[in-house]
């Protein structure tokens, strides 16, 4: 058993005036634990915060920080911006509702008629990853309903609402 892996624990707050905070807590911890031990973990972390605390506590979490890979790592591609958000907006199984994930800094690349190209290979990589198995499990919305398909697209940058809000009424 070797110490090796960080890890961090969240917990979002709320007090008596509805004032959101977060407490976070970092391990250094042994890559051989189970998610079962993180868990027991994370709740005598939240057991030991609620004994000190007197806000509600709303929501927690447990966070791996894993080391990046050379092929992910390196400068930003030049005239990349965060503000460039492209969304999937998934149906979910087992629920009518859609779950949105934003992806910030879009490349120009996956983007054709002002659109996220469905036939981009990086995209379709993409949709593919996000509605299969994963970990004896499955990528999900908010409340753990599986992510079953793609309902639709679209970019959300404030340009670009901005130039569909002056289109529709003919401002300029």
């Amino acid at each position: 058993m070797a110490v090796n892996t960080s890890l961090r624990f969240h917990a979002g707050i709320l007090d008596a005036d509805n004032i959101r905070a977060t407490v976070l807590s970092h391990l250094f911890v042994d890559d051989g634990q189970t998610l079962a031990q993180v868990n027991t973990a994370l709740q005598a972390w939240l057991t030991a915060l609620t004994a000190i605390e007197g806000a509600s506590i709303i929501t927690a979490s447990a966070g791996l920080y894993a080391a990046v890979g050379a092929s992910q790592a390196g400068k930003p591609v030049a005239g990349s911006e965060v503000e460039e958000t492209g969304v999937w907006s998934f149906n979910q199984t087992g629920t009518p509702f859609r779950y949105g994930q934003a992806v910030p800094g879009l490349l120009e690349t996956v983007i054709v008629a002002d659109e996220i190209d469905p036939t981009n290979a990086g995209v379709i990589a993409w949709e593919a990853l996000l509605t299969s198995a994963v970990l004896g499990g499955h990528y999900t919305g908010n409340d753990n309903d599986a992510l079953a398909s793609v309902y639709k697209t679209f970019r959300s940058v404030r340009k670009r609402r901005k130039q569909l809000i002056a289109k529709s009424t003919n401002i300029r």
